[in-house]
C-alpha cells in the first residue's frame, strides 16, 4: 500500500504545507471555511502517530518485563545451587538476557540495563543484616537478610523504551529457632499429656497422634513440605487400632489452641490417599496459618495442580552444595576450603574457637585445611620410638584397656581467632 500524502499544518504562520491537491479539495469544501474546522484534521494525524509510539512502548515494556522474569528465574536457579554466590557469579546472570528481535537492553551508565544488583540493607553500608520476616509460613522468625536489585531495561530499534525494576531478598533461617526440625518424616505420639513450645517444620510428611485419654498441645507454628496426616500412625497403622487416638491441639492465636479433628489432615487417609477438600480453609482460616503443608511428598513430589498452604523446603546450606546433614560435624578433606569454601563455612570445624584433634599420623592432622604446620604431640608409649623420649604411659595403663598402652595416638590443640 502506498504511503498517504502528508500534510502540515502550521497555527503560527497561518500556512498548510502539503500537495496542492490536496490543499485545494480543503478549501473547496463549504464546510472548511475557518481554521477552527482544521484541528479534526490535525487530531486524526497525530492519534495515529500516538498509536504507533504506544505500540512500540507496548512492545519495549513487554520485552523489559520478560529480562525481568528471567532474571527472577535465574536467580532463583542460583542459589539452588549455591546458598552464597560469589559477587562474580551474581554479575554473570548480566550476560544472558533473553534474545527478542528487534529489541536491546541497553543504558548509558550509572543505569544497569540488564541484571541483579545487591544492595546495602541499613544505613552502614552492610549488605547482610538481621530482620524479622514479616509474613508467610516463617513470620516472625529473625533471618539473615540479602536484599537484591533486578533491573532490565529494554529499547527497541524504533525508539521504545522501558526499564523495570524488581527488588527480592535471599532469607537465610538460623535453624535453633526450631523446637524441631526434620530431613524426614516426622511423627508425634506421644503416651502422656505434652505441650510441645516450639516451632515444628520437617521437609517430609508429619504425622500427629496421641495415646489414647491424653492430650499433646503444639504452641507455636507447624510446616509440613509434605502432608499433614492425623488417621494413621507412620508405620501405617490406624491411630484407633493402635491406641493413640488422643487429643492433638494446636494453635488457633497466641495462648488459643484448638484440637485437631481426626478428618483435619492434608489428606483423607493416610500416605498416598487423596487430598482433603476442606484443607485449605482448615489450615488458612481456622488454624490461622499456624499449620500449614506443602504438598510435596518425598516419595511423589508436588501435586499439579499444587494443594499446599505455603509450606517450603528448608535445607542447611551444607546440603544445597553437595554435603550432607553429617559433614557438619565431620572433619573437612585437605584443600576444601579452596575447592568448596562455601561447604567448609558451614563446617562447625572452622566456626570454633578451640580445636583438639586426634589422629593416627600427623598428616592426618597438618593436612587438614587452615590447621598450622606446627607438628603435633605424640600421646602414649612414646618410649619404644627411640632413645630419648619419654615412657609416659606405658608404666601404667589404666583399666580396661587390658595393659596395653595407647599408641600412635597424636594431638594438636588449634586456637582459632574469637568471632564476635
Amino acid at each position: 500500500m502506498a504511503d498517504k500524502p502528508a500534510l502540515v499544518i502550521n497555527y503560527h504562520t497561518g500556512t498548510i504545507q502539503g500537495p496542492s491537491a490536496i490543499i485545494s479539495r480543503l478549501f473547496a469544501n463549504p464546510k472548511m471555511k475557518s481554521w477552527d474546522s482544521l484541528p479534526e484534521a490535525t487530531i486524526v494525524i497525530s492519534d495515529q502517530r500516538f498509536r504507533g509510539i504506544d505500540k512500540d512502548r507496548s512492545r519495549a515494556y513487554y520485552a523489559a518485563q520478560s529480562g525481568l522474569e528471567k532474571l527472577t528465574v535465574d536467580l532463583g536457579n542460583l542459589f539452588l545451587t549455591n546458598v552464597a554466590p560469589t559477587s562474580a557469579q551474581i554479575a554473570a546472570l548480566s550476560t544472558h538476557p533473553p534474545s527478542i528481535s528487534d529489541v536491546t537492553f541497553t543504558a548509558s551508565a550509572p543505569l544497569i540495563p540488564y541484571g541483579v544488583t545487591l544492595l546495602t540493607c541499613d544505613n552502614h553500608g552492610n549488605t547482610i543484616c538481621n530482620g524479622t520476616i514479616q509474613n508467610g509460613p516463617y513470620q516472625g522468625l529473625i533471618a539473615l537478610k540479602k536484599v537484591y536489585s533486578l533491573d532490565a531495561i529494554a529499547k527497541t530499534s524504533t525508539g521504545g523504551e522501558a526499564h523495570l525494576t524488581r527488588k527480592v531478598e535471599s532469607v537465610a533461617i538460623p535453624v535453633f529457632q526450631f523446637g524441631t526440625f526434620s530431613d524426614v518424616d516426622l511423627s508425634l505420639f506421644a503416651g502422656a499429656t505434652f505441650s510441645f513450645g516450639g516451632r515444628i517444620h520437617t521437609n517430609g510428611n508429619l504425622f500427629l497422634t496421641a495415646q489414647d485419654t491424653w492430650t499433646t498441645t503444639l504452641t507455636d507454628k507447624v510446616t509440613a513440605v509434605g502432608d499433614i496426616i492425623r488417621q494413621r500412625m507412620q508405620n501405617g497403622l490406624a491411630i484407633a487400632a493402635a491406641g493413640f487416638n488422643g487429643t492433638i491441639k494446636a494453635a488457633t492465636a497466641p495462648l488459643t489452641y484448638r484440637a485437631i479433628a481426626i478428618d483435619e489432615g492434608s489428606l483423607t487417609d493416610g500416605v498416598g490417599s487423596a487430598a482433603n477438600n476442606n484443607w485449605p480453609t482448615i489450615s488458612l482460616t481456622t488454624y490461622n496459618g499456624n499449620m500449614r503443608n506443602g504438598g510435596c511428598p518425598p516419595l511423589s513430589g508436588c501435586s499439579t495442580p499444587p494443594r499446599g498452604t505455603g509450606a517450603k523446603r528448608l535445607d542447611l546450606p551444607l546440603i544445597t552444595v553437595g554435603g550432607s546433614n553429617p559433614d557438619l560435624v565431620r572433619r573437612p578433606p585437605a584443600g576444601e576450603d579452596v575447592k568448596n569454601a562455601v561447604l567448609f563455612g558451614e563446617r562447625l570445624f572452622g566456626k570454633t574457637s578451640v580445636r583438639i584433634l586426634l589422629s593416627d599420623t600427623p598428616g592426618d592432622i597438618t593436612s587438614l585445611p587452615t590447621v598450622t604446620a606446627v607438628p603435633p604431640v605424640q600421646l602414649g608409649d612414646e618410649g619404644v620410638l627411640g632413645a630419648g623420649l619419654t615412657n609416659d604411659w606405658a608404666v601404667a595403663a589404666p583399666a580396661p584397656s587390658g595393659g596395653v598402652a595407647f599408641l600412635g595416638v597424636i594431638v594438636q590443640p588449634q586456637v582459632e581467632p574469637t568471632r564476635h
